[in-house]
């Protein structure tokens, strides 16, 4: 009965600890583009899947991740809810897988011991899921949807993991069962992201210890046993070269996200790496100030203090490591499996705009919390350990766990909306751009003009070669009447990133705003050589066509919109006024009444009709 109430302590700890973050909303930090302004995965027909499985969106490939999003939608459509509710029991999941792992770790870690050892070791191991599970850097891979590819790969990986040690317990035999289970749970979690990519390398650690596989070949049957132990991982690698592949070209799909070796040097990527790898460690041990996005400076130099010192913590960590990897191998085999990991989100391979980010905890350091369950074993089992200490051992094991449980559901609550976040984000960091951005875009979308602008205009100043910081103080401009001064901040974004197809669209409905239609038809004709799919290029388009003269060039466009969007009346509206405009009275009183049809509320409707029937007779 010991693993039943384990399992159950430990789904249900984990469960109370998130429980806030079922009544969190969709956030302006990507979950805007992923689900609430993209209808692609709402679904699983036919349309939808072949998107889900043949697309990328925002620099990723998960396809497995958007159909459990499209059953999401399919039970609760845009209701934010159901989302977090299947992040949160998907992070159960994983947590109860990591309960198993950590069992099967620590058994074959250590010597066969006491009577007692089997309840030990599950109580150690439910401990060791919990440390993992309730700490606070979970709370981003958890609370935001857009992370679901996280906690959706990450309960695959570990079961992955934990199938080929089943396959593997017996060095000199090969349970064929739990091997291709292995092999199905890492394409199951390559499909969810791209993480597994690194399950070889893992593996190949796990077979030097515990398994105890791979040993200095000085016979000729260790070197046998190297030979099968490297075979074993072939198929693995089949699996995950391609999707290696994969999320590069989906890194490479999104316009602005890698950064080149000129603007990112290597010694920059060095010193963000050693960054990372002791970012990681310092907020495990002390987790404060977690924000959803560490800038990435703009030089990255080994003369500053925090990248120099990092550098230096980290060679004399690994120094430490390598001198002790005989005596305590789970030691170097936790270390180097934390790196192997986080290897490819260090920055050697740079995307996006971040330095470090909380998620990449996620799976590297599922290691720690067993390697130190494995440690308090070890200590218990000393005979020098005196009572006092134990108790004390005992006391802290417990303790920990509610102090993390409430900083975990602290920080799930910073996800609740948009705007807790970034107000919590400005009060860990004031001059994260990043921040003033973000909440200038919710404080638009409320209405408040003038703190948006503010909002946009501080993150100008603090970073003046965003584009999209320039980008949307021009909007800002144009939409409180600074035309041509809005329109400048909008070319300076274009000059920035001219293949950005947003700052595309703004620049050309800042020309039309503006008056100036020459450029604001070249402008169109632009993005929809990029988008010749989307409706409000076409439409607008069409009226600036029309504000030119040239009727028939904006029938044409507006044909196209109402054909992108049958239920517009507004486009019908446009139709009606390019056709009457032509003299083509007939064909205008047509599209009108298909307009009055779809919004018989439409402003000027009836005005633009008895225009048109007075012009026919």
């Amino acid at each position: 009965m010991w693993p039943i109430g384990a399992l159950l302590v430990v789904g249900l700890v984990t469960l109370i600890a998130f429980w806030p973050a079922l009544d969190n909303e969709f956030v302006n930090w990507d979950d805007d583009k992923n689900i609430v302004t993209n209808e692609h995965f709402r679904g699983l027909g036919d349309a939808q899947l072949r998107w889900m499985f043949l697309e990328y969106k925002m620099g990723h490939y998960h396809p497995l991740t958007w159909v459990s999003l499209a059953i999401d939608f399919l039970d609760g459509g845009m209701d934010p809810r159901p989302y977090h509710r299947t992040s949160v029991l998907l992070h159960v999941f994983t947590a109860l897988s990591l309960f198993w792992l950590a069992w099967i770790l620590l058994r074959l870690a250590r010597p066969p011991g006491s009577p007692g050892e089997a309840r030990a070791l599950c109580m150690l191991s439910a401990w060791a899921a919990l440390l993992f599970a309730v700490h606070p850097l979970r709370a981003e891979s958890v609370a935001w949807v857009t992370e679901r590819r996280d906690v959706l790969s990450g309960v695959f990986f570990v079961l992955c993991i934990g199938c080929y040690l089943r396959a593997r317990e017996r060095p000199e035999t090969l349970s064929w069962r739990w091997y291709i289970l292995s092999l199905v749970l890492l394409l199951l979690s390559l499909l969810s992201k791209a993480w597994g990519m690194v399950v070889p390398a893992v593996l190949l650690l796990l077979d030097l210890y515990p398994l105890r596989r791979i040993r200095r070949p000085t016979d000729q049957p260790s070197i046998r046993r190297t030979q099968v132990a490297l075979a074993d991982k072939v198929p693995y690698l089949l699996l995950a070269v391609p999707f290696m592949v994969l999320a590069y070209l989906a890194q490479k799909s999104e316009v602005g996200t890698m950064r080149s070796w000129e603007d990112h040097t290597l010694a920059e990527r060095l010193a963000q790496a050693f960054y990372g790898l002791g970012f990681y460690v310092r907020k495990t041990v002390w987790p404060t100030g977690l924000i959803p996005i560490y800038e990435l400076p703009k030089e990255l130099s080994f003369s500053e203090f925090r990248f120099l010192a990092s550098a230096a913590a980290v060679i004399v960590v690994a120094a430490f490591v390598v001198l002790l990897r005989k005596r305590w191998p789970a030691l170097a085999v936790a270390a180097c499996a934390y790196f192997i990991i986080l290897a490819p989100v260090l920055g050697i391979t740079q995307s996006g705009p971040q330095l470090t980010a909380d998620r990449y905890s996620y799976l590297s350091c599922l290691g720690w919390p067993i390697l130190l369950a494995g440690a308090i074993a070890y200590l218990w089992q000393s005979s020098r350990l005196h009572r006092t200490a134990r108790i004390l051992i005992v006391v802290l094991c417990i303790a920990v766990i509610p102090v993390l449980g409430v900083l975990t559901r602290r920080q799930a609550d910073v996800w609740q909306n948009s705007m807790s976040l970034w107000n919590h984000t400005l009060a860990v960091d004031p001059n994260n751009w990043n921040a003033h951005l973000n909440r200038g875009f919710v404080l638009r979308k409320q209405g408040h003009d003038d703190q948006a602008r503010a909002e946009y205009q501080r993150a100008v100043d603090l970073n003046p070669d965003s584009p999209i910081a320039l980008n949307n103080l021009g909007f800002m401009l144009r939409r409180q009447g600074e035309k041509e001064k809005g329109l400048e901040y909008i070319l300076r974004a274009k000059e920035i990133m001219p293949e950005h197809t947003g700052i595309r669209w703004s620049l050309a409905r800042a020309y039309h705003v503006a008056g100036h239609l020459d450029e604001a038809a070249e402008a169109y004709r632009y993005y929809l050589r990029i988008k010749p799919s989307q409706f409000k290029g076409h439409y607008w388009f069409g009226l600036a066509l029309m504000d030119q003269g040239d009727f028939s060039g904006a029938q044409q466009e507006l044909r196209r919109a109402v054909d992108l969007k049958r239920d517009s009346a507004a486009a019908y509206m446009a139709l009606g006024n390019a056709f009457r405009r032509d003299g083509q009275y007939v064909k205008a009183i047509e599209q009108y009444r298909v307009a009055a049809n779809l919004d018989p509320e439409l402003a000027g409707l009836a005005g633009a009709r008895a225009a048109a029937e007075a012009s026919r007779r």
